[in-house]
């Protein structure tokens, strides 16, 4: 029997923190929307700018290696309001994907 009351306050405890972060949505302006866009096309999607992030592989830096491999762009708009951007780079033996 405590194994259930237990259980039914775990319960009520996630159902109120869901509650708690539906009431809290985000309303994103339009400046915002303009802002993330213009981020996305400059650090993401522009091709001759190397991405926002970096790594190496077998010890070469991506500042080396990016911009040699083959770079390709696949965009799928998911509903009215979003796209999902896939850009991979790839050589023969190796493809990497920022999805």
């Amino acid at each position: 029997m405590a194994q259930l009351r237990h259980g039914l306050r775990g319960g009520m405890v996630l159902a109120t923190m869901l509650a708690l972060a539906a009431s809290a949505a985000v309303t994103v302006s339009p400046q915002e929307m303009a802002q993330k866009d213009q981020w996305v096309q400059q650090n993401l999607l522009t091709a001759s700018n190397l991405p926002p992030f970096s790594f190496s592989y077998g010890g070469v830096s991506s500042t080396r290696i990016l911009p040699v491999w083959k770079r390709t762009e696949a965009d799928t708009t998911l509903d009215s309001n979003r796209v999902q951007h896939v850009i991979t780079w790839s050589n023969d033996a190796v493809q990497l994907q920022c999805v």
